[in-house]
């Protein structure tokens, strides 16, 4: 005979053991339903209790929260989990939001978001590579995987998930910036189209 028990109840704690029984404590689920986790290029990383209004300035209150190794950190990126279990990303500029906290710089955050702090310089690598095979899972003939790369003179080169709305400025974000050596007044612009799904065009464009 199995039997279903509410530890959170006194009575079910009180109810009598018998010989032989086999008591069955199962682990919490991994998910988080109601924190925000912080990553990253901060002294404090962990989970936060979510809130209703809640905004990337309160869970990285100041620029003192970012570690100091390789100049501040200027982007934020909360991966968060759609109704449908999707990974939908979003990039936020962290500077802009800590100048003004409560702005529509700074982003509201959502329950089960995940947000990762990345410094200026170093690879990405370990972080974002797990979540583009991620959106890489996700995708399919209906909606084909989302991934953006930047090159050349950037600080940290390579690919990096698609954001609805985003911009080149904010893929330059995303590549820690541009080195000392770049040209900042032009940069190239390479897209493909697929026509009746069968071939690919290119299309260059200079900014």
């Amino acid at each position: 005979m199995v039997l279903r028990v509410d530890l959170s109840g006194g009575g079910a704690k009180a109810q009598p053991a018998r010989n032989g029984d086999l008591l069955r404590v199962s682990r919490l689920r991994p998910s988080l339903d109601a924190g925000v986790l912080v990553e990253g290029y901060v002294y404090s990383t962990g989970a936060f209790a979510y809130h209703a209004g809640m905004r990337l300035s309160d869970v990285v209150r100041s620029v003192d929260d970012l570690k100091p190794k390789r100049g501040h950190s200027l982007f934020a990126d909360p991966p968060r989990t759609a109704p449908d279990r999707r990974i939908v990303v979003l990039s936020a500029d962290l500077a802009a939001a800590l100048r003004a906290p409560g702005s529509a710089a700074d982003t509201a955050l959502m329950a089960r978001d995940r947000i990762m702090v990345f410094d200026l310089q170093s690879s990405r690598d370990r972080v974002v590579q797990p979540l583009l095979d991620e959106l890489k899972l996700q995708s399919n003939m209906q909606r084909p995987n989302e991934v953006v790369r930047i090159e050349g003179h950037a600080k940290v080169p390579g690919e990096y998930p698609l954001e609805t709305g985003m911009t080149v400025r904010d893929l330059v974000r995303a590549g820690g910036s541009l080195t000392d050596a770049a040209y900042g007044g032009r940069a190239e612009l390479t897209r493909y189209n697929v026509v009746a799904g069968e071939t690919r065009k290119n299309r260059r464009c200079e900014y």
